[in-house]
């Protein structure tokens, strides 16, 4: 990042070793409090539908779309509240914090894929039927 050197692999590796990171710092807390084994399965949840949405849209478009402000936030917290909770398992309103974070973020890049879905068929639609009217 520094000298800007930025990949479409590095792109998809590094959200992805962060949610290996903020699996592993969940089921820690899941051994103190039972509340977090609710967080990992909204987690799972979230990261199995953005990950299908992702490949379609790869599949669409051939672009791979870096993290938005949101994404980062949601890691940030994500962080920050699960180290918290090594310290202070019962910390109040933790898990419903970072549950509405991840269901935030479900929505705005659900939002976004969709979106770009859209567009690239219409993009696809529109070229078509280009061609045909020159043919």
């Amino acid at each position: 990042r520094r000298f800007n050197m930025v990949t479409d692999l590095g792109k998809a590796l590094d959200p992805a070793a962060d949610k290996l990171i903020q699996i592993a710092m969940m089921l820690c807390a899941a051994t103190r409090t039972k509340a977090a084994w609710l967080l990992i399965g909204l987690h799972i949840v979230r990261e199995l539908s953005l990950a299908a949405l992702g490949a379609r849209v790869l599949q669409c478009t051939g672009k791979v779309y870096s993290a938005r402000w949101y994404g980062k936030l949601c890691t940030a917290v994500i962080y920050i509240v699960m180290a918290g909770m090594l310290f202070w398992p019962d910390m109040p309103g933790a898990i419903a914090l970072c549950a509405a974070l991840i269901g935030l973020c479900l929505l705005l890049y659900g939002t976004k894929y969709l979106r770009l879905l859209s567009q690239s068929e219409q993009n696809n639609g529109d070229a078509g039927k280009s061609s045909s009217r020159t043919v």
